[in-house]
């Protein structure tokens, strides 16, 4: 019904109140968390399977009493980039003990066994990041409508919606990787040591850590 008036009245439905006391009861303060992923026919490293999304970047904003922190990596090197970006988050979260954000629980949740099955002397940590995982999306598919989502509560469109007002942004200039596929391309490019693997690694960590900063 909230859906069909939004798109009758084309206009917004935003039940903030409901919103927050979901938000209330996750504990604070939070984390974002946003990996990017490649995933090979052949696999390039030891153990992977053809098609396993391997993490090479990853970007935590964390909440501080001095505002939002962000705590970023970003793999560079041909070889198997898991041990040392799983060493990298357990240290960008080792003095968080809130939740962890994330849009899309399974996603993120899935890298991080995977994670802790391919470094098992980090599976503790990794698994301990898991468990306090909480999913934003399905709160915003209850609680907000608006016919301009058509359908589709993706965090790029929700962010595309917050920032039709300027004063929420501060991008000054469009992105050229737009999705995975675009961050898996760019990735490849780095490692083989494209025409511009400064511009490819500046543009990897401006895409994921927009994600994590958009949470």
């Amino acid at each position: 019904r909230r859906l069909a008036l939004a798109v009758l009245e084309g206009r917004q439905h935003l039940d903030s109140q409901a919103l927050q006391e979901r938000l209330s009861a996750w504990p604070r303060p939070w984390a974002s968390l946003d990996f990017e992923t490649i995933a090979a026919a052949l696999p390039r490293y030891p153990g992977a399977r053809p098609y396993e999304p391997i993490p090479f970047q990853f970007s935590v904003h964390l909440e501080t009493p001095s505002g939002p922190e962000q705590r970023e990596y970003l793999h560079q090197t041909p070889d198997d980039p898991r041990p040392a970006l799983s060493a990298r988050l357990v240290e960008a979260l080792a003095d968080h003990e809130g939740a962890v954000l994330v849009y899309g629980l399974g996603f993120e949740a899935s890298r991080l066994e995977e994670l802790a099955r391919a470094v098992p002397e980090l599976a503790t940590e990794l698994r301990a990041i898991r468990e306090r995982l909480v999913d934003l999306r399905p709160l915003l598919e209850e609680h907000l409508f608006d016919p301009r989502l058509m359908g589709s509560c993706g965090l790029k469109r929700v962010r595309a919606l917050l920032l039709e007002a300027p004063e929420l942004s501060d991008r000054t200039t469009p992105l050229r990787i737009e999705d995975g596929l675009a961050a898996q391309e760019a990735y490849a490019g780095l490692l083989e040591g494209g025409s511009a693997p400064e511009q490819h690694m500046a543009e990897l960590l401006a895409y994921c850590g927009e994600d994590s900063a958009s949470l």
